[in-house]
């Protein structure tokens, strides 16, 4: 690609000839077109948010779309959300950081008779699990909650989710440009867990989970799910 650019699509109208991607037909038939932007453009819109308190749902819910495919075409393209060149100010909490990740076991997924969609899902902090290893709760709302949650940070405004089942959530608070705090709460099994993570990795690690669960369902014909297709806003 010409200058280390990278292909990025959004939802508008489509012409008769769209710029080779990934999956150009499938692309196609969701409405996107390509945009190519270097990837310095792309840590600049994954970074910010200028919607203002007056700011409608349906602005919020945008600018939060185009911040999220912003970090994971960053993400597929293996670079890395920020910057090599960061300075002092920025690189000091990098020592400090601690690694996040999304646990679940796609072949454990179930569907109730009510239509729930059940499976062991849970979150692993600097190495410590929770609310514990293979806790079992509802993956699909839980993700559609932490990609929405994730994807609105801003500075210092905490984005809280509550996990499904039992008195347990998550927030994040972002503290600096790629710096989000992390606290996790309610455990029955080991007291609060806190932790500082690289906002790149955070958003990549959700958009991981959001698509291998959203192929996960869609594999087991439960596309047609509500929470299910909303999970593939932030899977794609």
């Amino acid at each position: 690609m010409p200058g280390g650019q990278l292909l990025i699509w959004h939802n508008v109208d489509m012409p008769q000839d769209p710029p080779a991607a990934t999956d150009p037909g499938r692309e196609a038939a969701l409405g996107r077109v390509a945009l190519w932007l270097d990837p310095e453009d792309l840590r600049w819109l994954a970074e910010r948010c200028h919607c203002g308190d007056d700011a409608s749902a349906e602005e919020r819910q945008r600018c939060a779309r185009v911040q999220f495919r912003a970090s994971a075409a960053l993400h597929k393209a293996a670079i890395s959300p920020r910057p090599a060149d960061l300075g002092a100010a920025h690189s000091q909490p990098s020592a400090q950081m601690m690694e996040f990740a999304l646990e679940y076991n796609l072949r454990d997924l179930e569907r109730s008779a009510s239509g729930t969609i059940w499976g062991p899902v849970w979150i692993t902090l600097g190495g410590e699990a929770f609310p514990e290893e293979r806790w079992n709760d509802m993956p699909v709302a839980l993700l559609v909650e932490l990609a929405r949650a994730a994807s609105q940070l801003k500075p210092d405004s905490p984005q809280a989710v509550r996990f499904f089942d039992g008195p347990l959530s998550v927030t994040f608070t972002q503290t600096a440009p790629s710096v989000v705090e992390v606290s996790l709460d309610g455990s029955p099994v080991r007291s609060n867990v806190r932790g500082t993570v690289d906002r790149g990795e955070l958003l990549a690690a959700v958009h991981r989970a959001a698509a291998d669960i959203y192929r996960a369902c869609a594999e087991l014909g439960w596309s047609a799910d509500q929470n299910v297709g909303r999970l593939r806003t932030y899977a794609e």
